[in-house]
């Protein structure tokens, strides 16, 4: 069973994404947190308990109190650790090349995508 995390202080897409990602893996285990302190947090309190790690991260860039960016920066050293399988998949509304650049510096991230994520996107992704 994957799990997967969403970070994401948009309402609508927290609502959407878990919909579409269950219509491409029904049996999953989804989690939402709304800003970055609160990923932080619950990413800390996984590790902790022992518990795994998120299969997938869907993190939204641009989000107040911090940035996507900002969030990876963030991640303690066993965070990083502790998150070496999963998949970061950073999400936009719109695809700036600069972003994507960036992107590309940080080892875990896995890709750049566009909100709202598509059945057709997942299914690549998943079963790739």
């Amino acid at each position: 069973m994957n799990r997967y995390l969403l970070i994401d202080d948009d309402d609508i897409i927290t609502k959407i994404h878990p919909v579409i990602i269950r219509r491409v893996d029904p049996d999953c285990q989804i989690d939402v947190c709304a800003t970055g302190p609160e990923a932080l947090d619950f990413l800390k309190h996984l590790k902790g308990a022992g518990d795994p790690p998120p299969d997938y991260i869907f993190l939204d860039i641009n989000m107040p109190l911090m940035s996507g960016f900002e969030l990876l920066d963030q991640f303690p050293d066993e965070l990083k650790e502790y998150l070496n399988n999963s998949k970061i998949i950073l999400l936009s509304s719109s695809i700036d090349p600069g972003d994507v650049n960036k992107a590309r510096n940080y080892k875990n991230v896995k890709e750049f995508a566009s909100k709202p994520l598509s059945i057709d996107y997942l299914n690549n992704l998943i079963n790739g």
